[in-house]
């Protein structure tokens, strides 16, 4: 449903957060788990998009894997260091706005998440991913659309 979303008006667009020690035991409002086998036994992602809400964006938090001083140490390697770096020269994500085409596509833990600052929830005409590199130091903007709803600033 969700690759058909042109025509369905399900949310192309799903944002997945990672657990750090800041992030609450129980985040307050509904979530629902998934495991899988893949995953390490004994963890889940936690959906933050109700079921009940099939046609808005998804939003998930998933287990924490990796620190960021452990991946700044990476970074740091130069063998194991070059998957850092991505041909457009940005490095850091600094920016997530997404844009539904009515309130009903946002769940309640996009209030939360927005209170937070780590991403910007807005109505507009349709379905819009926005992302934000090093603080768009590059000046420069792809527009992906009409393919994906989505634009890069870097």
């Amino acid at each position: 449903m969700k690759a058909r979303w042109r025509e369905t008006g399900y949310s192309p667009v799903g944002i997945v957060f990672n657990r750090t020690p800041a992030t609450p035991g129980k985040l307050p409002f509904a979530t629902w788990r998934v495991s899988t086998d893949w995953m390490e036994k004994g963890t889940y992602i936690e959906m933050m998009t109700p079921k009940e809400m099939p046609k808005a964006v998804s939003l998930s938090i998933h287990p924490a894997n990796t620190s960021e001083r452990e991946n700044e140490a990476l970074a740091r390697d130069p063998i194991q260091g070059a998957m850092f770096l991505h041909p457009n020269g940005a490095r850091h994500l600094t920016g997530v706005r997404v844009v539904a085409p009515s309130a009903d596509g946002f769940p309640p833990a996009a209030s939360y998440i927005a209170g937070h600052g780590l991403a910007k929830f807005d109505v507009g005409s349709h379905w819009l991913l926005e992302v934000t590199l090093d603080n768009g130091r590059q000046g420069v903007t792809k527009d992906l659309q009409p393919d994906l709803p989505m634009l890069i600033h870097f």
